[in-house]
């Protein structure tokens, strides 16, 4: 059974002595560069653009009971690339990855912790 995203135990750190203060400052610094991560990872494989949608299918399944994941559906969709010759992608790509911020970080935090740290360095 997934957990809803403030139920996950923070991501654990490495031991190289960041502490959670400098994690914060990471998180601020170049959000364009981490939502690319975030996608490209999302999208590396067919298994883990299948997984991200059955995370988002399980979560919506949830919505009508009281054990909801996020307060109300999400749509269905894979997050969006940017496309350097589309002026507006990187809007896109932000949008998409803030809508559907839940899911990623429940679908990395689960499957793949290791890498979520990674991702957002």
């Amino acid at each position: 059974m997934l957990k809803k995203p403030n139920e996950l135990p923070p991501p654990t750190l490495p031991d190289d002595g960041v502490t959670w203060e400098d994690f914060s400052s990471i998180l601020q610094a170049d959000v364009i560069a981490k939502c690319r991560n975030i996608v490209r990872y999302c999208r590396a494989s067919g298994n883990q653009q299948a997984e991200f949608l059955q995370t988002i299918q399980d979560g919506n399944k949830h919505c009508s009971s009281g054990s909801a994941l996020w307060p109300e559906p999400l749509r269905v969709v894979e997050l969006l690339r940017e496309v350097v010759t589309r002026w507006s992608s990187t809007f896109w790509m932000l949008d998409c990855v803030l809508e559907l911020r839940d899911v990623w970080y429940i679908q990395l935090n689960q499957n793949h912790p290791q890498c979520l740290y990674t991702l957002l360095t």
